[in-house]
């Protein structure tokens, strides 16, 4: 039977400033989180506003993170803002843009580390343009290193393009 018009929009649902949730939050449609919530969420587009906290994992078709996440992030795209922390691996199955902190691993299709971003943690992806601060190694296909970045770690790949004026240490085994 078709789905009425009701049934298909997508609904909202919203932890406010004031709200702190105990335990995980699931839901099949959009989650968007002001307040606080100590463990995980699982849902189709999760978006951590400023004020916004998740002590646990995010799992969602798409994550946008300008507050903190204290856990692991799996998504299919996702955006952590310039005033997120994420302190977790954050493992995407398309593009990944990087404008805040990330202290963990990140793995996805296109990964851009944006200017002023900061990545602790190792980069793995088809395509990896970095404009700011990478502490950890790098593997992709393709790299592209702006003029802003600084990248301390090893890079493998097949083919890399360095602007003049970046800045690469590499490790020694």
């Amino acid at each position: 039977p078709a789905r009425s018009a009701a049934s298909q929009r997508t609904t909202l649902s919203i932890i406010g400033p004031n709200l702190a949730v105990a335990g995980t939050l699931s839901s099949e449609s959009d989650i968007v989180v002001h307040g606080q919530v100590a463990q995980g969420i699982t849902c189709r587009v999760a978006t951590i506003g400023e004020t916004g906290v998740v002590g646990g994992e995010i799992v969602a078709r798409s994550v946008r993170l300008l507050g903190r996440c204290d856990g692991p992030v799996r998504a299919q795209t996702a955006v952590v803002g310039q005033t997120a922390k994420l302190g977790g691996d954050l493992t995407c199955g398309g593009d990944v843009d990087v404008m805040g902190d990330v202290t963990g691993d990140i793995t996805g299709q296109t990964i851009t580390v944006q200017s002023g971003a900061r990545v602790h943690g190792a980069v793995h992806g088809q395509a990896v343009h970095v404009q700011g601060t990478i502490h950890g190694n790098i593997e992709a296909l393709d790299v592209t290193i702006a003029a802003t970045a600084v990248i301390v770690g090893n890079i493998t790949h097949n083919t890399i393009a360095i602007e003049k004026g970046a800045v690469h240490k590499g490790l020694r085994p």
